[in-house]
């Protein structure tokens, strides 16, 4: 018998001859303008850290070009040497290079045949041209496709893709109408830089000409904004991660022919500075969500590695957030029989908070893994990157080429230890997952619990970093079990708390719930956000995890404290105890999201049949004052697209709330996959004002506390 008492408390082109007087005018701006902007902001603007990292005086253009002349005074400059090509041909018949190549040239081939030649981009506002985002890549990917195999073919690809963006009349348009800006600039300027770079004897004097003018022009609108206008914008989002690659990457490959690249570089280094500080002090993960961390990282590798063979610089060392990528990589996939893609059918790979689908985005891992692995001798990003080679068979990013460059097969692949139960623990973020070491029938449970940057950037920002996929998600939990969905992520959803498996408060969500982006900077400015106050790390003893979640309400929820405890019951069960202090009479809502709305919904039960088991889940509320029942409903809610103002999907829940207000209560409740033939747990009212859990077909199984930690 387990007992819980509840008194615990928990720019169109110009012609040449413009070019140069607008470069100039671009140049002399940037100089003077970085210094203006610092003193101009607001003093709650920028926190003294930040703005001594984008106040830095020894970071200046002719300083960076210098340096990147000195070290690579000729072409090749970006992340090859002229060895490389040599290299890699000896090795492209080999395991596991051949392999790779293999399903490379393939997807490749697809790919390419699938761009349309023909469409029109007209510039407008807020076009994203997201189609056109993989173009940029293309560029990059053929190149490289032509310097291993030397195929004319891919030679020819690779010119007319470049024929096909040199034509466009921007590489995106912002919101405020600027042109050639954001993502698709980010990956169509980073493709064409390295195709000029690696292709400097194999294209055509005038495309070539055409390319670096092109690249330089464009480039020039990039420089500025960031720390004119909005100096704090976007140092957790992959958009600015992404621009930055685009941006070192453009610098480095002009410098010594065009004066743009000497403010690219020094917009690159300033902001890269603050990105990488924020990272290095983080456990592995940045805001967004899972499959945007990925994308992030995608971008932010090959940046730091663009730097420290080009500048010197060396955003790798001494990086936390770096050397625990892979930990956090391995800590949130799912079984292995559901880590297998196949072109145009994305199976299920991983958990996720925040936006995002639920599997990898352009499963990279097999692109910048490897160059962890050698930066850290990281024998788990060794294995990361396996694994995705070997589960992802067909259609990945067109730039994990990368992995192929950077791979060293020395370092020994090894994954987390397999059969036992392991816990990792990410406390900047407030994230802990529990993994019971079962093979494929492995549970999986990920619980997060802090604010949506991260506890450092909570404090290093004083406005809100864009945490833009994140979700105000505190104190949800994601439950995976023999190969099902206990509790589910809400997919790509945009910020309602209500999506996720947490709670509501009188009818509301967590601070900026409600909002398409989550920049809400109540978290910075007032230093809020939820917190981990206890966790059992130790696989050998009962698992545990406990957060206050109250500071992540806004004070109209009138809430006056909320803790939430987890409890690992075996291996497929669990036990969550919700203790909610009202500061007057109200209510609140429990939320459990499932894959479809349950079979048997009583008042404080609900089943869910599946082929081989049934998910289960039942609740026990003890409240002030006494006597209040709690009901159980089915739900269908809508995720709604807010940008074209039309419903997506629907996504289901059980939820619970008191049938009358309350002012105090403690909610148990028990989820569980009950596999066929086998017994089930359920709730019942113990003394001294706790429950026992008890077996479905036999006595209650003993006095242990469940608290008892």
């Amino acid at each position: 018998m387990m007992t819980m008492p509840i008194n615990r408390p928990p720019g169109c082109l110009c012609r040449r001859f413009h070019l140069a007087a607008h470069i100039v005018l671009v140049c002399a701006l940037w100089l003077a303008g970085g210094a203006a902007a610092v003193s101009a902001s607001k003093p709650d603007d920028m926190s003294p850290g930040l703005r001594s990292f984008l106040n830095d005086q020894s970071v200046n253009p002719e300083k960076l070009v210098g340096e990147a002349l000195s070290r690579r005074p000729n072409h090749p400059r970006l992340y090859v040497t002229a060895d490389t090509w040599d290299r890699l041909r000896s090795l492209k018949d080999k395991s596991p290079w051949k392999e790779e190549l293999d399903n490379f040239r393939a997807s490749m081939k697809q790919r390419v045949a699938g761009v349309d030649y023909q469409k029109e981009y007209p510039a407008t506002t807020g076009n994203a041209m997201p189609e056109l985002r993989p173009v940029g890549d293309l560029i990059a990917a053929s190149a490289f496709l032509y310097k291993m195999d030397q195929s004319p073919e891919w030679l020819e690809a690779n010119q007319k893709l470049i024929r096909r963006v040199l034509a466009l009349p921007a590489w995106g348009v912002g919101r405020h109408g600027e042109k050639n800006w954001d993502l698709a600039y980010a990956h169509i300027a980073h493709g064409l830089a390295v195709a000029y770079d690696w292709l400097e004897n194999e294209l055509p004097e005038d495309l070539r000409r055409q390319i670096r003018e092109n690249l330089a022009e464009r480039s020039a609108g990039q420089i500025l904004p960031d720390l004119r206008t909005e100096p704090y914008r976007g140092f957790q989002n992959n958009h600015l991660s992404n621009v930055l690659r685009a941006r070192m990457a453009v610098g480095l490959a002009l410098a010594g022919e065009e004066p743009v690249a000497g403010p690219l570089l020094e917009s690159a280094v300033l902001l890269g500075n603050v990105v990488f500080h924020a990272l290095s002090k983080s456990d592995g993960f940045l805001a967004e969500g899972t499959p945007y961390w990925q994308y992030n990282l995608a971008a932010l590798v090959p940046l730091a590695v663009l730097a420290k063979e080009n500048l010197g610089i060396d955003w790798f060392a001494d990086n936390g957030g770096l050397r625990t990528a892979s930990r956090f990589a391995a800590s949130m996939m799912l079984p292995l029989s559901r880590r297998v893609f196949q072109a145009g059918t994305p199976q299920e790979t991983l958990l996720s908070f925040g936006d995002g689908p639920r599997h990898d985005f352009s499963y990279q891992y097999a692109g910048y893994m490897p160059r962890l692995a050698v930066e850290y001798h990281d024998e788990l990003a060794q294995w990361v990157s396996e694994d995705c080679r070997r589960t992802i068979t067909t259609h990945g990013s067109p730039l994990r080429f990368l992995g192929m460059i950077w791979q060293d097969e020395s370092i020994p692949a090894t994954p987390l230890p397999a059969n036992k139960p392991v816990i990792e623990n990410f406390p900047d973020q407030g994230i802990v997952v529990r993994r019971d070491g079962r093979g494929e029938a492995e549970s999986v449970l990920a619980f997060k619990a802090g604010p949506p940057a991260g506890h450092f950037s909570n404090e290093f920002f004083n406005l809100n970093p864009s945490t833009s996929h994140s979700q105000p998600d505190a104190g949800t939990l994601l439950l995976y079990a023999q190969g099902l969905w206990v509790l589910s992520p809400p997919d790509y959803a945009f910020k309602e708390t209500a999506f996720t498996n947490s709670l509501l408060i009188n009818g509301r969500g967590q601070r900026g719930s409600g909002k398409t982006w989550l920049h809400d900077h109540s978290y910075f400015r007032e230093k809020l956000g939820a917190k981990i106050t206890g966790v059992e790390l130790d696989p050998r003893k009962p698992f545990w995890v406990e957060a206050d979640l109250t500071s992540a309400y806004p004070r109209e929820a009138g809430l006056e404290s909320l803790r939430r405890t987890v409890f690992a019951i075996g291996d497929s069960a669990w036990l969550i105890r919700d203790e909610i202090a009202l500061q007057a009479p109200g209510n609140f809502t429990l939320l459990f999201h499932g894959e479809n709305q349950p079979d048997v919904l009583e008042p404080r039960r609900a089943v869910f049949f599946r082929r081989n088991a049934k998910i289960q889940m039942e609740s026990f509320m003890q409240s002030e004052p006494s006597g209040v029942g709690l009901a159980y409903r089915a739900v269908s809610q809508p995720i709604e697209n807010k940008a074209a103002k039309q419903d997506l999907r629907h996504i289901n829940a059980v939820t619970a709330s008191p049938l009358a207000d309350v002012s105090r209560a403690t909610v148990y409740t028990l989820v569980q996959v009950v596999p066929q033939g086998q017994f089930a747990w359920r709730l019942k009212e113990g003394g001294n004002g706790g429950v026992m859990l008890v077996n479905e077909t036999s006595a209650p199984s003993s006095d242990a506390k469940g608290d008892s930690k």
